[in-house]
């Protein structure tokens, strides 16, 4: 019946009554499962399922539906009560979640607790369905496990799934009618219009761009409201969300979302810094759920120098425009800022080998969403950071017996470690021509500085610096 479902398995008891004229049928009767096993693909391997429900044409009661997965469950109440008039039904019930993990691609992306109360009201079969969504704390747990990166299982666009000629949902056929509008370019305007003649002759479905609707309802849409109270936490980050007036989901042809997700307040942790997210930063939605609006300011404050640096990130979630700026130091150029966030202190003017880094600052970032926010933002600064310290000293007038190399990382805010190299040291003369370099910052004036070599001599160094 469906590829979606896997494994299903318990004891299933039902009892179904029905009379009157096919136009206006009347039924009752209910359905119940006792310890049920249910595998969807893609969604989760419940168990302990217990489902009961009862109801005749005027009522539907959903009186328990409750599951367990993995260390989480859920329970769903709910009843479907037919409007005075009969036409359409109210709706009204509540949703408990703790601990469910959500899944993509069969990996789990986070663990969802949730409570919120269901509301709304539709009409007869192929009509307008309108649902209310109250959430009143919700709460997401990102997995910190790195997700594995596996082969799309996507079909292509040009690949169209039939059933005795006909495509076998409303997706297939909009994907028929997408590659016949490409293809009709290329063929003659005749050719063209009596081949798609042809075509809805043989495949109905194709010429109304979909087979019968397989939702009960032509279009549903959900309005959710939530101002406050959602939590996202794990992957480096840690956020309070809302979401704005207005924020809907219409779900038809396709899947629309409407609407602002608002930071009101969090953080988020990347490349050992703590970036604190301003209130009002957003995610815009206007249709398609991947591709929304971004609109995010975060700070990264440096006690050291006493630099404020403001991130900023603007624009549709795959474009995105990052930008860094400072304040209270408008001096600094963004290649400067990079340096501080990612080594902790500003670079040397002055060529020492602590603070001879350079990059060059690039346009590019990837997308920062919910719980996938602190990842992201890590991935896109790592892009931009001078991460290596590389200095190539010449010799000048002395060619290569004072040329000198160095190569370094910061391991921490505090310690640099890097290797010199002098191809023209002298070890006669206790030359080092490969050595070991060290420099730990005491505070931001001191630092200790020391050298060891293969020769088997060394240096140490206590140096007070004061930066105009």
């Amino acid at each position: 019946m469906t590829t979606t479902l896997r494994r299903a398995g318990g004891l299933f008891d039902a009892d179904l009554n029905a009379h009157g004229s096919l136009l206006e049928p009347k039924f009752e009767g209910h359905a119940a499962c006792h310890s049920c096993e249910l595998e969807l693909a893609g969604v989760g391997d419940f168990r302990e399922i217990q489902l009961a429900i009862h109801g005749d044409t005027d009522k539907i009661v959903l009186q328990e539906l409750s599951a367990k997965d993995g260390d989480g469950n859920g329970r769903i109440t709910a009843s479907l009560a037919r409007r005075p008039g009969g036409d359409g039904y109210q709706l009204s019930g509540t949703v408990a979640v703790k601990e469910l993990p959500a899944y993509k691609e069969g990996q789990v992306l986070a663990h969802v607790s949730l409570n919120a109360a269901l509301s709304g009201n539709s009409g007869g079969r192929g009509g307008l369905a309108e649902a209310k969504v109250e959430v009143k704390d919700a709460h997401v747990k990102l997995s910190d496990d790195k997700p594995r990166k596996l082969q799309s299982l996507r079909t292509p666009d040009d690949v169209v799934i039939v059933d005795d000629g006909r495509p076998i949902d409303r997706a297939q056929a909009k994907k028929l009618k997408a590659v016949a509008s490409r293809l009709a370019p290329s063929l003659p305007p005749q050719e063209t219009a009596a081949q798609q003649t042809a075509a809805n002759q043989t495949n109905p479905a194709a010429g109304e761009g979909a087979p019968a609707s397989v939702l009960l309802w032509k279009r549903i849409t959900i309005a959710v409201t939530a101002p406050d109270k959602l939590w996202v936490n794990g992957g480096g980050a840690a956020l309070e969300l809302g979401l704005g007036p207005g924020f809907r989901i219409v779900l038809a042809d396709e899947t629309h979302l409407h609407g602002e997700v608002i930071v009101r307040r969090g953080r988020v942790d990347a490349l050992g810094r703590r970036f604190d997210l301003k209130a009002d930063s957003s995610l815009q939605f206007e249709g398609a759920p991947d591709h929304p609006t971004l609109d995010a300011t975060a700070q990264y404050q440096n006690n050291d120098n006493n630099v404020t640096v403001l991130v900023t990130a603007r624009g549709p979630i795959d474009h995105l425009t990052i930008g860094v700026s400072s304040p209270n130091r408008p001096d600094l150029n963004q290649s400067q800022l990079y340096t501080l966030i990612i080594t902790g202190h500003l670079p040397s003017s002055s060529g020492d080998s602590g603070g001879g880094v350079g990059s060059a600052a690039q346009n590019e970032a990837a997308s920062l969403v919910a719980g996938v926010i602190a990842s992201s933002l890590q991935k896109t600064l790592a892009k931009h950071l001078p991460l290596d310290v590389l200095t190539i000293d010449t010799g000048g007038s002395m060619g290569v017996t004072g040329t000198q190399l160095e190569a370094g990382r910061y391991v921490t805010d505090k310690l640099y470690v890097g290797y010199v190299a002098r191809p023209g040291a002298d070890p006669t003369r206790y030359q080092n021509r490969n050595a070991v370099h060290l420099e730990y910052r005491l505070t931001s004036r001191w630092q200790i500085a020391g050298e060891y070599g293969d020769v088997g001599t060394g240096s140490a160094d206590l140096m007070w610096k004061k930066t105009y």
